[in-house]
């Protein structure tokens, strides 16, 4: 296995921290579809449930109690313009919101993809009510809840938790709101983080005892996070590992030390998906958990990801920081059954690649890994 040595430092230009980067044969961070002991949730699953969580929480049990126009498709036609034509009165703007408010279902599923492809002989619902869950949740989907967890779907843009200088909405807020509404009596707690501009998986603890048993034992009770990055350049080895010492500076920034052992030992894998030119799609599993981890160690090789001025990156195409928590499997602490949410890769990180390249790429990754198309987040 050969080992190559470089990395980013900001105190010099130089000088390389010790970064150990392996290129070789990496294990694929990719599920295969053999049987596994755990409780795997595919899309279809998913969006099954974020279906039902919708309608529950708007006490409503079956969806024909919803007041709703059904649609039927006479050709091919993407899912935007076949709304604009089916109500002509209505402006592009409020239609688009239609379908961010998740009032749009199509075999029995909360489809929020403009562009998801519709076929002759479906059927599109339209809810006409546009409930107080789907405006307070809009900012997340809802993929598990039972009395000691919930794991949601948090979109880019959405703190986790309050920063010490703002009062802006956080995932954790929304939370709490939905629990004071429907006036249950259950805690929520805060067990990780993901970056704002981050979207993707993450779970909270309904207990202050649940919460203490993950963070206390996060190493050996979270076997697998999966992230998916875009990042700048053409990234040349299909697979690799990065291996460094993180510290941060007096500004809060992270960055790889010099000396090997000074800081905290972070390791991260990654896994070529698609590349072009200018970008990279990059399938990232952390092997630690190690604050900023994942953006430093791609700086570090030369591929900061997207969007990420704080890091090094020169571009912004989507207004975003380009990284989503697509995988988090996972030990349940109070059952000690496996469980595995993962969600499609976002269709957003296709669009900087060339029409139509990426695409197939994606329908196929999404394909192997058992899921449904891809979905904005």
């Amino acid at each position: 296995m050969n080992k190559i040595s470089h990395a980013h430092n900001p105190q010099s230009k130089t000088r390389k921290p010790h970064v150990k980067r392996y290129v070789g044969a990496i294990p694929s961070a990719v599920p295969d579809s053999s049987p596994r002991p755990f409780q795997r949730v595919t899309a279809r699953r998913l969006q099954v449930a974020k279906s039902g969580a919708a309608l529950s929480e708007s006490g409503l049990h079956n969806k024909k109690d919803l007041p709703q126009n059904v649609l039927r498709v006479s050709r091919p036609v993407k899912l935007l313009e076949f709304l604009c034509e089916s109500f002509p009165e209505r402006s592009r703007k409020s239609i688009k919101a239609l379908i961010e408010l998740k009032q749009i279902m199509i075999r029995e599923q909360f489809v929020t993809w403009f562009n998801y492809q519709l076929e002759p002989g479906m059927d599109v619902i339209v809810l006409k009510k546009n409930t107080s869950q789907n405006r307070t949740l809009r900012k997340m989907n809802l993929l598990f809840e039972d009395d000691h967890l919930i794991v949601i779907e948090k979109s880019a843009g959405l703190l986790s938790v309050a920063s010490e200088k703002g009062n802006d909405e956080t995932a954790f807020s929304i939370l709490k709101s939905a629990m004071k509404r429907k006036r249950r009596n259950e805690e929520v707690h805060v067990v990780h983080r993901l970056d704002r501009d981050t979207s993707g998986v993450m779970m909270f603890a309904k207990s202050k005892e649940i919460q203490q048993k993950l963070q206390d034992n996060w190493d050996a009770m979270v076997t697998k996070r999966i992230y998916y990055a875009v990042v700048e350049g053409c990234v040349k080895d299909l697979k690799g590992e990065i291996v460094s010492s993180l510290k941060e500076d007096k500004s809060l920034k992270v960055y790889s030390s010099n000396t090997p052992g000074d800081g905290q030992k972070a390791i991260t894998r990654y896994r070529v998906l698609k590349s072009s030119p200018r970008y990279t799609l990059l399938e990232v599993e952390l092997k630690t958990g190690r604050k900023n981890q994942i953006r430093v160690h791609l700086q570090d090789i030369g591929h900061s990801i997207a969007g990420d001025k704080k890091y090094g990156a020169t571009t912004n195409p989507l207004h975003r920081l380009a990284l989503h928590a697509g995988i988090l499997e996972f030990t349940h602490p109070a059952t000690g059954k496996r469980m595995r949410f993962e969600t499609p890769i976002p269709a957003i990180l296709e669009s900087v690649f060339r029409q139509g390249e990426l695409r197939d790429g994606l329908k196929e990754i999404n394909r192997q890994r058992g899921l449904a198309e891809p979905t904005p987040v």
